[in-house]
C-alpha cells in the first residue's frame, strides 16, 4: 500500500507528506488480545447509556473509546461546511490530554478528518501535524492518530471519531480500528437522535408561535371590529347608514389582513408602480382604510425624502411592511390614538444614507403617564419582522401625547 498512499491524500497536500499516512500497518502489526466478553459487555453498556442517558451519551462514548483503545486523547470531529471559519471540522466531546483544545477547527480539504471521510474507512496517521498544522498542540506530541468515519443514517458522513497516542510505545492495530468503527456506529445513531430531537423541538416552537399568533390575530380582529362598530355608530344617522359603514370598514379590514396572510402584491393588483413613493402610499392606504371615516386618521406626509433611484419594494419586504403597519394600527385602535375620537397617526418615510427610516407618530389619544410594563405579542412580532425580514431596528418612545415609533431598515433589503 506504499504506492497507494497518494490516493489517501485530500487535494492540496504536498507529496512529501505521504509518509505520514500508515494505514497499511493496521493489518501488519501484531494484534493485542481483547476479551470478547469484555467487548460485548462494553457494547451492551453503550446501548444502555444511549437509552437512559442520551444527553451525555457522546461524552461517555468518547471516554469509552479512550479506555478501550488505551489512547491518551479521544474526540469527535464534526463537519461544519458553513461555519464562520469556512469549511472545517470542529472538535467536540474531547477527552484526555487534548481536552483543553475542544472547539478547535481543522480545514476540510487538508486534514486527517478530511482524508478519513474521503476514504470512507479507518485512517492511521503518524505525526498528524505533518498533514495538518492545526494538530500541532503546545506541550503535546501526537505519535499516532486513528480515525474512523461517522455516518448519519448509514451513508451521509458527519465527521470522524478519533483516538490519539502521545507515547511512541502505544501503537494502534486492526483490533483498535474494528472496535472504533463499532463505536462510530453508535455515535452516528446518537447524533441522528440529537438532530431529530432538535428538529422536533424547533417544530414545536414554530407550532407554539403559530398558535400564539393565531390567538393574537383573532383577538385583534375582534377588538378592531368592535371599534369599527362603535366609530360607525357615532357618525351614522340611520341604522342603514351604520350598516353600510360597518360593512365597508370590515371589507377594508379584510384587505388589510390579506396583506399579512397572502402577500401585499395580491392586494395591489392593477397598479403599476414606477416609484417607491407611489407604492408605499398605496400600501399605507390599504392598511389605513378600515379606520377612515371621510378623514385621514392615518395620514402619510405629503413630502417624503425618497431618492429617485430607490427601487420599488420587493414582495417580501412589501408584505413585511404591511404586517408592521397593520400591527401598529391595530395597537393604536386597542390602546393608542385610534382608540378615541379625534386621535390621529402621522407617518413619514425618508432615506438617510443606507437606511430607510419610517416614523409612526400618534397624537390626540389617551394621555400616557409611563411606558407599558410588559410588551404584548404584537410588539414582539413587529420587532421580529423588522430585525429578521428587513434587517433593521425599531425603537418605541411612549411620549405623553402618544406613541412614537422609529424604524430603520436596510435600504438594499427593501428591494427583495
Amino acid at each position: 500500500m506504499g504506492a497507494g498512499h497518494a490516493s489517501l491524500l485530500s487535494p492540496g497536500i504536498e507529496p512529501f507528506h505521504v509518509g505520514a499516512v500508515i494505514t497499511h500497518q493496521l493489518m501488519t502489526r501484531p494484534r493485542r488480545a481483547l476479551d470478547p466478553r469484555e467487548e460485548v459487555h462494553a457494547l451492551q453498556d453503550l446501548a444502555w447509556q444511549m437509552l437512559e442517558q442520551p444527553d451525555s451519551f457522546l461524552t461517555y462514548l468518547v471516554d469509552k473509546a479512550l479506555r478501550i483503545s488505551g489512547a491518551h486523547s479521544s474526540g469527535i470531529s464534526l463537519h461544519e461546511p458553513d461555519s464562520p471559519e469556512g469549511d472545517v471540522f470542529r472538535w467536540h466531546y474531547v477527552t484526555g490530554a487534548c481536552k483543553p483544545f475542544i472547539g478547535r477547527t481543522t480545514p476540510r480539504q487538508a486534514s486527517p478528518c478530511g482524508i478519513c471521510i474521503d476514504e470512507g474507512g479507518p485512517i492511521l496517521i503518524a505525526f498528524p501535524e505533518l498533514i495538518c498544522a492545526d494538530y500541532a498542540l503546545p506541550g503535546i506530541v501526537n505519535h499516532e492518530a486513528l480515525l474512523v468515519p461517522i455516518y448519519l443514517a448509514g451513508d451521509r458522513p458527519l465527521g470522524a471519531l478519533w483516538v490519539i497516542s502521545h507515547d511512541e510505545d502505544r501503537q494502534f492495530d486492526g483490533v483498535d480500528a474494528r472496535v472504533l468503527g463499532e463505536l462510530a456506529s453508535f455515535a452516528g445513531i446518537a447524533l441522528k437522535m440529537i438532530r431529530d430531537k432538535r428538529a422536533l423541538k424547533e417544530a414545536l416552537e414554530v407550532q407554539e408561535l403559530l398558535v400564539r399568533e393565531m390567538r393574537h390575530r383573532i383577538g385583534n380582529i375582534l377588538t378592531v371590529a368592535s371599534g369599527i362598530v362603535s366609530a360607525s355608530a357615532r357618525t351614522a344617522a340611520t341604522p342603514q347608514e351604520m350598516a353600510l359603514k360597518v360593512r365597508g370598514r370590515l371589507e377594508a379590514l379584510g384587505r388589510a389582513q390579506g396583506i399579512v396572510h397572502q402577500g401585499a402584491s395580491d392586494h395591489l393588483v392593477g397598479h403599476t408602480f414606477v416609484s417607491f413613493s407611489d407604492q408605499f402610499r398605496a400600501l399605507v392606504k390599504v392598511v389605513a382604510a378600515p379606520y377612515s371615516d371621510g378623514d385621514d386618521r392615518i395620514d402619510l406626509a405629503d413630502t417624503m425624502l425618497i431618492p429617485n433611484d430607490q427601487p420599488v419594494l420587493g414582495q417580501g419586504s412589501l408584505t413585511a411592511l404591511g404586517l408592521v403597519l397593520h400591527e401598529l394600527a391595530t395597537n393604536a385602535v386597542k390602546y393608542g390614538a385610534l382608540s378615541i375620537p379625534g386621535g390621529r397617526v402621522g407617518i413619514d418615510c425618508r432615506f438617510e444614507g443606507r437606511d430607510c427610516v419610517l416614523s409612526w407618530r400618534e397624537g390626540g389619544g389617551p394621555c400616557l403617564s409611563a411606558p407599558p410594563q410588559n410588551f404584548g405579542f404584537g410588539s414582539t412580532l413587529i420587532k421580529r419582522t423588522i430585525l429578521g425580514q428587513l434587517e433593521g431596528a425599531v425603537q418605541f418612545d411612549w411620549q405623553a401625547d402618544g406613541l412614537v415609533v422609529e424604524i430603520r431598515m436596510n435600504r438594499q433589503r427593501l428591494g427583495q
